[in-house]
Protein backbone atom coordinates (compact mmCIF):
# COMPACT_ATOMS: atom_id res chain seq x y z
CA UNK A 1 0.00 0.00 0.00
CA UNK A 2 1.39 3.27 -0.77
CA UNK A 3 1.78 6.36 1.96
CA UNK A 4 0.11 8.63 -0.99
CA UNK A 5 -3.11 8.13 -2.86
CA UNK A 6 -3.15 11.49 -4.88
CA UNK A 7 -7.31 11.84 -3.26
CA UNK A 8 -6.32 14.71 -1.40
CA UNK A 9 -4.67 16.81 -4.12
CA UNK A 10 -7.67 18.38 -3.87
CA UNK A 11 -8.20 20.45 -1.22
CA UNK A 12 -10.17 17.47 0.75
CA UNK A 13 -9.70 14.42 3.02
CA UNK A 14 -11.68 11.30 3.93
CA UNK A 15 -13.12 11.11 7.35
CA UNK A 16 -13.63 7.67 9.68
CA UNK A 17 -17.18 7.36 8.27
CA UNK A 18 -15.86 7.67 4.70
CA UNK A 19 -17.39 11.11 3.45
CA UNK A 20 -14.62 13.90 1.92
CA UNK A 21 -14.41 16.93 3.55
CA UNK A 22 -12.34 19.93 3.11
CA UNK A 23 -9.25 20.01 4.64
CA UNK A 24 -10.01 23.77 5.99
CA UNK A 25 -12.81 22.19 8.31
CA UNK A 26 -13.24 22.89 11.77
CA UNK A 27 -12.85 19.15 12.61
CA UNK A 28 -9.54 18.86 10.47
CA UNK A 29 -7.77 21.65 12.72
CA UNK A 30 -8.84 19.89 16.12
CA UNK A 31 -7.54 16.45 14.79
CA UNK A 32 -4.59 17.89 13.67
CA UNK A 33 -3.53 19.83 17.05
CA UNK A 34 -4.18 16.13 18.70
CA UNK A 35 -1.74 14.63 16.49
CA UNK A 36 1.24 17.19 17.37
CA UNK A 37 0.61 17.12 20.90
CA UNK A 38 1.29 13.33 19.94
CA UNK A 39 4.44 13.74 18.62
CA UNK A 40 5.31 16.31 20.89
CA UNK A 41 4.72 13.45 23.94
CA UNK A 42 6.82 11.47 21.60
CA UNK A 43 9.88 13.64 21.60
CA UNK A 44 8.92 14.16 25.63
CA UNK A 45 9.13 10.29 26.13
CA UNK A 46 12.18 9.88 23.85
CA UNK A 47 14.36 13.18 25.85
CA UNK A 48 13.84 11.88 28.95
CA UNK A 49 15.18 8.47 30.50
CA UNK A 50 11.32 7.72 32.47
CA UNK A 51 10.68 5.15 34.81
CA UNK A 52 8.96 2.36 32.85
CA UNK A 53 5.93 3.14 34.99
CA UNK A 54 6.33 7.17 34.08
CA UNK A 55 6.80 6.07 30.58
CA UNK A 56 3.71 3.41 29.98
CA UNK A 57 1.78 6.13 31.59
CA UNK A 58 2.31 8.98 28.79
CA UNK A 59 2.72 6.49 26.15
CA UNK A 60 -1.14 5.58 27.64
CA UNK A 61 -1.84 9.36 26.68
CA UNK A 62 -0.21 9.27 23.64
CA UNK A 63 -3.39 6.13 22.63
CA UNK A 64 -5.75 8.20 24.57
CA UNK A 65 -5.11 10.91 22.29
CA UNK A 66 -5.57 8.80 19.09
CA UNK A 67 -8.56 7.59 20.39
CA UNK A 68 -10.44 11.22 20.90
CA UNK A 69 -9.24 11.66 17.44
CA UNK A 70 -11.17 9.02 16.12
CA UNK A 71 -14.12 9.72 18.58
CA UNK A 72 -14.16 13.66 17.13
CA UNK A 73 -13.51 12.14 13.62
CA UNK A 74 -17.00 10.27 14.50
CA UNK A 75 -18.62 11.21 17.05
CA UNK A 76 -21.89 8.93 16.44
CA UNK A 77 -19.64 5.91 18.00
CA UNK A 78 -19.98 5.61 21.40
CA UNK A 79 -17.43 6.82 23.24
CA UNK A 80 -17.55 4.30 25.37
CA UNK A 81 -16.51 1.96 22.98
CA UNK A 82 -13.55 4.04 22.51
CA UNK A 83 -12.38 6.00 25.58
CA UNK A 84 -13.79 6.85 29.12
CA UNK A 85 -12.93 10.08 29.26
CA UNK A 86 -14.68 10.55 32.86
CA UNK A 87 -12.24 7.72 34.25
CA UNK A 88 -9.06 8.80 32.36
CA UNK A 89 -9.74 12.41 34.08
CA UNK A 90 -9.89 10.98 37.32
CA UNK A 91 -6.61 9.19 36.26
CA UNK A 92 -5.31 12.22 35.74
CA UNK A 93 -6.43 14.16 38.74
CA UNK A 94 -4.54 11.14 40.94
CA UNK A 95 -1.52 11.74 38.72
CA UNK A 96 -1.47 15.40 39.39
CA UNK A 97 -2.28 15.24 42.78
CA UNK A 98 0.70 12.78 43.99
CA UNK A 99 2.84 15.19 41.66
CA UNK A 100 2.10 18.25 43.17
CA UNK A 101 2.35 16.71 46.14
CA UNK A 102 5.85 15.89 45.98
CA UNK A 103 6.86 19.51 45.06
CA UNK A 104 7.01 22.35 46.69
CA UNK A 105 4.08 24.70 46.61
CA UNK A 106 4.42 27.46 43.96
CA UNK A 107 3.92 31.25 45.10
CA UNK A 108 5.26 32.75 41.75
CA UNK A 109 4.21 32.35 38.18
CA UNK A 110 6.74 30.44 36.50
CA UNK A 111 8.49 30.56 32.61
CA UNK A 112 8.30 27.61 30.30
CA UNK A 113 11.78 26.19 30.30
CA UNK A 114 14.60 25.61 32.95
CA UNK A 115 15.43 21.58 31.48
CA UNK A 116 15.12 20.42 28.17
CA UNK A 117 12.70 17.93 29.07
CA UNK A 118 10.72 20.71 31.44
CA UNK A 119 10.49 22.69 28.48
CA UNK A 120 9.27 20.10 25.88
CA UNK A 121 6.51 19.23 28.54
CA UNK A 122 5.83 22.78 28.38
CA UNK A 123 5.30 22.83 24.50
CA UNK A 124 2.74 19.62 25.44
CA UNK A 125 1.05 21.76 27.51
CA UNK A 126 0.27 24.60 25.19
CA UNK A 127 -0.59 22.53 22.52
CA UNK A 128 -2.80 20.40 24.77
CA UNK A 129 -4.37 24.11 25.66
CA UNK A 130 -4.78 24.73 21.53
CA UNK A 131 -6.88 21.11 21.17
CA UNK A 132 -8.78 21.57 23.74
CA UNK A 133 -9.58 25.38 22.53
CA UNK A 134 -10.40 24.06 18.82
CA UNK A 135 -12.21 21.10 20.63
CA UNK A 136 -14.42 23.60 22.19
CA UNK A 137 -14.99 25.28 19.09
CA UNK A 138 -15.98 22.67 17.08
CA UNK A 139 -18.69 21.27 19.64
CA UNK A 140 -19.77 24.49 20.02
CA UNK A 141 -20.48 25.03 16.19
CA UNK A 142 -21.67 22.22 15.99
CA UNK A 143 -25.42 20.23 16.39
CA UNK A 144 -23.36 18.03 18.55
CA UNK A 145 -23.86 20.40 21.46
CA UNK A 146 -27.44 18.48 21.87
CA UNK A 147 -26.48 14.91 20.63
CA UNK A 148 -23.21 14.06 22.29
CA UNK A 149 -23.00 15.38 25.33
CA UNK A 150 -19.72 13.44 25.85
CA UNK A 151 -17.60 16.25 24.21
CA UNK A 152 -18.38 17.76 27.64
CA UNK A 153 -15.98 14.88 29.19
CA UNK A 154 -13.27 14.91 26.04
CA UNK A 155 -13.04 18.59 26.83
CA UNK A 156 -12.27 17.86 30.57
CA UNK A 157 -9.95 15.30 29.92
CA UNK A 158 -8.08 17.85 27.32
CA UNK A 159 -8.17 20.64 30.45
CA UNK A 160 -6.88 18.12 32.81
CA UNK A 161 -4.01 16.54 30.52
CA UNK A 162 -2.68 20.21 29.81
CA UNK A 163 -2.68 20.77 34.06
CA UNK A 164 -0.63 17.36 34.07
CA UNK A 165 1.93 18.75 31.75
CA UNK A 166 2.36 21.90 33.68
CA UNK A 167 2.72 19.69 37.66
CA UNK A 168 5.17 17.38 35.39
CA UNK A 169 7.49 20.38 33.50
CA UNK A 170 7.96 21.09 37.77
CA UNK A 171 8.82 17.66 38.48
CA UNK A 172 11.10 17.29 35.55
CA UNK A 173 13.02 20.29 36.62
CA UNK A 174 13.04 19.03 40.10
CA UNK A 175 14.55 15.69 39.17
CA UNK A 176 17.18 17.23 37.07
CA UNK A 177 18.35 19.21 39.81
CA UNK A 178 17.22 22.69 37.96
CA UNK A 179 14.84 25.56 39.61
CA UNK A 180 11.51 26.45 37.88
CA UNK A 181 12.25 29.52 36.23
CA UNK A 182 10.03 32.66 38.00
CA UNK A 183 8.13 35.27 36.06
CA UNK A 184 9.56 38.52 37.23
CA UNK A 185 7.89 41.63 35.77
CA UNK A 186 10.94 43.84 36.43
CA UNK A 187 13.22 41.77 34.38
CA UNK A 188 11.28 42.40 31.42
CA UNK A 189 13.47 44.51 28.75
CA UNK A 190 10.33 46.07 26.98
Amino acid sequence: MSIYTRTGDNGTTGTFGGNRMKKSEPLFSVLGSLDELNCWVGLLIASCKFTVEARDVLVGFQNDLLVLGAFVGNPSTKPKAYLDFFSKTRLLENLIDELENSLTPLNNFILPGGSESSAICHLCRSVCRRAERELVSFFESSKLKEECPEFLEAIKFLNRMSDFFFVMARKLNELAGVRDVIWNVTESKV
